[in-house]
């Protein structure tokens, strides 16, 4: 009866570290490139799990790259005129940063001579694309590459702009990677992998439509970087939801404490049945 049990015992709590850890789905594309390209990337991953039915920890997205270099970097602040004249801060772009986007809600206050109006801490050549919109839907935009300052007129009246996004790309090293078109970072320089770790809220907003689509814009300084990219790994941690009392919430149990629980709880257990 005893020597039973501990069959038992065991799957139960292997059974428990299945549920205490969760589950990972991953997917690969391998050997997307076998030299060096100038070419950009662009590789979707289909998602087969029923997003209402897992609670998504967190997703991990891995590109193994090859001869990845940075260029020269440079500290980059970015100002913009209010409607008064007045130059206001805006943001910045420190080293290791090469891209941004500001959202500006509230454009009337910034429609200065009815331009929005960027003023930058550098001559550095920059990328920029402002984005305008309508209350009607409708959207406008200009891209620059310049290394002043930059005014663009408004393309209807500030008072029907419901708001401006400013994107800025440093034209120094870094190749950028997007995931369904959002901004998550650059590739490490040299030779290796570069991991890009998304929470569980946006890589549940990322999987919602079944699939995501990696993006690497291949730049560096003044022109596309001459670089390889391998490998594309997307990790996704989940647990499964409860189907008693709605979703349960489940956090992932270090281990150490689950190796503990797995030695001393059996030991207990078993120290009961010979006594």
């Amino acid at each position: 009866m005893k020597r039973a049990l501990i069959p038992l015992i065991i799957i139960c709590f292997l059974g428990f570290i299945g549920w205490a850890c969760g589950e990972e789905w991953n997917a690969t594309k391998d050997n997307i490139e076998s030299n060096k390209t100038t070419n950009d990337i662009t590789e979707t991953f289909h998602f087969p799990l029923d997003i209402n039915k897992i609670n998504v920890q967190s997703m991990a997205v891995e590109v193994e790259a090859y001869d990845v270099s940075f260029g020269t970097d440079y500290d980059e602040t970015v100002w913009i005129y209010n409607i008064s004249g007045g130059k206001e801060y805006l943001g910045n772009l420190p080293y290791g940063v090469v891209y941004k986007k500001f959202t500006i809600d509230n454009p009337i206050h910034y429609a200065y001579n009815s331009e929005i109006y960027l003023e930058f801490s550098t001559s550095r050549t920059k990328n920029v694309t402002i984005i305008f919109y309508n209350k009607n839907g409708s959207i406008y935009s200009e891209s620059y590459n310049k290394k002043t300052n930059i005014h663009v007129d408004f393309p209807w009246s500030p008072e029907n702009t419901t708001k401006v996004e400013i994107i800025i790309r440093k034209k120094c090293g870094g190749d950028c990677v997007f995931i369904d078109g959002n901004y998550v970072g650059i590739l490490n320089e040299g030779d290796g992998v570069t991991i890009f770790t998304i929470s569980g809220r946006e890589a549940t907003n990322y999987l919602s439509d079944g699939s995501i689509t990696v993006f690497i814009d291949k730049s560096n300084d003044y022109s596309d970087d001459y670089i390889q990219i391998k490998r594309i790994t997307v990790r996704v941690f989940y647990t499964n939801k409860s189907g008693i009392g709605g979703a349960a919430t489940k956090t992932l149990v270090p281990l150490g404490a689950v190796i503990i629980a797995l030695m001393t709880i059996p030991i207990i257990v078993l120290k009961r049945l010979n006594s």
